[in-house]
């Protein structure tokens, strides 16, 4: 119930580099550095893996999912309306259970004083 908006954003982001898909049409494919962020989400969703935090292996995910959009379009997928739209995604990840639970403790204290 917390998360239910998180099907949205994927359709929400797809749109979004619809309407700014001039920018994206006069690209050159990117270079080693995205296939090096590709490679760091590779890890990530291997290390959650590994490690049992599903969360962040979903962040790995959505740090290859950028990485890939930078290899297809490369500087042009780094321009400062389309940074938005990647950062984004990040909504689309619940946050890790640890987390939650102590940023909501903390907050039904405020809200309770």
């Amino acid at each position: 119930e917390e998360y239910s908006y998180a099907l949205l954003i994927p359709a929400i982001v797809a749109y979004l580099l619809h309407v700014n898909r001039s920018l994206l049409c006069d690209s050159r494919p990117g270079g080693i550095a995205a296939l090096g962020l590709c490679l760091l989400g590779l890890t990530v969703i291997v290390l959650g893996r590994l490690g049992t935090i599903h969360a962040i292996s979903q962040y790995g995910f959505v740090i290859g999912l950028i990485g890939l959009c930078f290899v297809l379009f490369g500087r042009a997928a780094a321009a400062r309306p389309l940074v938005f739209v990647f950062a984004m995604l990040l909504f689309m990840v619940p946050l890790p259970h640890f987390l939650h639970q102590t940023l909501s403790g903390e907050l039904q204290l405020i809200s309770s004083e």
